[in-house]
This record gives C-alpha cells, structure tokens and sequence, in this order.
C-alpha cells in the first residue's frame, strides 16, 4: 500500500498575495516568498538558455531523508520517479520564474530543470532527447 503525504508548498508574487503555485509534498505548508532563493541558467528541449528562479528540489525539508526515491506528479497526470542519489548530484531546481517572469503557460507554476551545459561531461544526463523524460512542468505534487 503506497501512503502519500501531502501539503502546500506557496510561492508568493512580490507586492501580492496571491498565490503563484501550489504544490503538496510531505505534510506541513512550506512558503517561499519572491525572491526565490535559488538560480539557474540552463536550456531545454522546449526552451533557449534561460535563466530560472525557483528552489532545489533537494532543499524542500527532507525530500529525500531515508529514501531513495522522489515522484514527482504533474497538472495532466505525468509521473516520474527520480533517483535521491541524482537529485543530490544535479540539484534540479524546481522553477517558479523564467528570465524574471513568471513561466510562459505551457510550463504551469513550476517546472523541474536541470543543470544542462553543452560538453558538460559531469552532467551524465539530461543532454539526449532520451533524457528529457526528467524534465517535468506543472508539477502539483512531490512525493
């Protein structure tokens, strides 16, 4: 029997209260305010080299404490499974802004991207179009 956790994650707009994203994981609300703590310059199949605001997935309070595994769930029902152990690697960062906006509509509220630098020999995926399976948008839920 699989159990899953949920709470709110908030992310709210500078000078608004309105709520930017909402995204359940692990049982308590956890709210991160503009400006988001952490950064990225990284591209994708579906986007230029970008600059993303948002936070690491690794840094959500205990994503992967004594576990090996996190899934991810998106808006239409997409789920991935990632490894703690490139999640702890990569620092992937969950996305909330891109170039100092809000993401365009086709990404939803948050978009997992990846540290991706042409020739980046330490970056042992996410180059091939075979890896973009761990590129996801419109993430609701982390579990």
């Amino acid at each position: 029997m699989v159990v899953r956790y949920k709470a709110i994650l908030t992310a709210f707009l500078i000078f608004s209260s309105e709520l930017s994203a909402e995204i359940f994981f692990s049982g308590t609300p956890i709210q991160f305010q503009e400006p988001y703590p952490h950064s990225m310059t990284t591209y994708s199949t579906w986007t230029e080299t970008a600059y993303f605001e948002g936070v690491r997935l690794g840094s959500i309070g205990g994503v992967c404490e004594n576990r090996k595994t996190v899934n991810l769930l998106a808006e239409n029902g997409y789920r991935i499974e990632l490894q703690c152990a490139d999640i702890e690697r990569y620092n992937p960062l969950l996305a909330f802004r891109m170039n100092g906006e809000d993401l365009p509509t086709k990404f939803g509220k948050a978009f997992l991207v990846w540290p991706r630098r042409e020739g980046a020999l330490s970056f042992a995926f996410g180059v091939q179009p075979s890896d973009d399976w761990r590129w996801i948008w419109s993430v609701t839920e982390v579990d």
